[in-house]
């Protein structure tokens, strides 16, 4: 959603941000600006996640519904194993 704001220049040269807009900064965020003759835009800088934080976000999403659980796999090996051991014993 694009949203278009007047803010003001102090006389420090500084932005004056209204409230609901530094609602949506954090400490530490980082923003690209890009400047073209009249026009100033920041954008935000998308840092990659970090290992605990990707975790907990797969966590949250669950097992997925086609998921095989850890019994399923373990039978699906047995299986195969033991076909291919009949396999070798019918030719050998």
């Amino acid at each position: 959603m694009r949203k278009a704001t007047i803010i003001s220049v102090t006389t420090d040269r500084q932005l004056k941000i209204p409230p609901e807009i530094q609602e949506q900064l954090n400490p530490g965020d980082e923003y690209l600006i890009s400047v073209t003759d009249d026009v100033i835009t920041f954008q935000k800088i998308q840092k990659p996640l970090q290992f605990d934080q990707l975790q907990q976000k797969i966590d949250a999403l669950g097992p997925g519904p086609n998921e095989m659980s850890l019994e399923e796999i373990s039978t699906l090996v047995k299986d195969v194993r033991q076909q291919i051991q009949t396999e070798a014993e019918s030719a050998g």
